[in-house]
């Protein structure tokens, strides 16, 4: 295996939009995706972690400094002072979100996959059955392998076999 391929896939490399089969998404809808997917982030944050490293009064004043467009900077500026690896743990949880919408959208493929086959089953004087049932084993065994893939974190087989997908 090439040294540098394997240091240059990583999760935080791999292209989201094109492993998911949003490349046709516009820029503006790219950056919506984003924003709420960055959203999710920090309201699981502020669910999760803001309760056990702020005071109740810190998060009085964070929540208010947030509500307001004009104080938001202000807010994740306090926040960074009071959580002092507030950029790693944002880092962390886009990552950790990135896997999750990954892993369910394969095994969304898998699962619909397994319903197409049902289909060829119960149909068995299909036109061209054979073939279909053989791309669906294909497709089946690419899945299973991204999956697996996903579990071991290999991001250069993910990105491989997703690419072939």
């Amino acid at each position: 295996m090439n040294p540098a391929l394997s240091q240059s896939v990583t999760l935080e490399n791999i292209d989201l939009f094109a492993v998911l089969r949003l490349g046709s998404l516009s820029e503006e809808e790219r950056a919506q995706f984003s924003a709420d997917l960055i959203g999710s982030v920090f309201e699981e944050i502020a669910l999760e972690d803001l309760p056990h490293s702020l005071t109740p009064e810190e998060m009085t004043k964070f929540n208010a400094m947030f509500q307001q467009e004009s104080t938001k900077d202000e807010a994740l500026k306090f926040l960074g002072s009071k959580i002092p690896q507030l950029d790693q743990l944002i880092q962390t949880k886009l990552l950790t979100v990135k896997k999750q919408l990954i892993q369910a959208n394969f095994q969304e493929r898998l699962d619909i996959n397994k319903i197409e086959r049902e289909k060829l089953r119960q149909n068995p004087n299909s036109v061209g059955m054979a073939r279909e049932t053989m791309r669906n084993q294909e497709d089946r065994t690419k899945l299973e392998h991204l999956l697996q893939a996903l579990d071991e974190d290999d991001w250069i087989k993910v990105e491989t076999l997703a690419k072939n997908f």
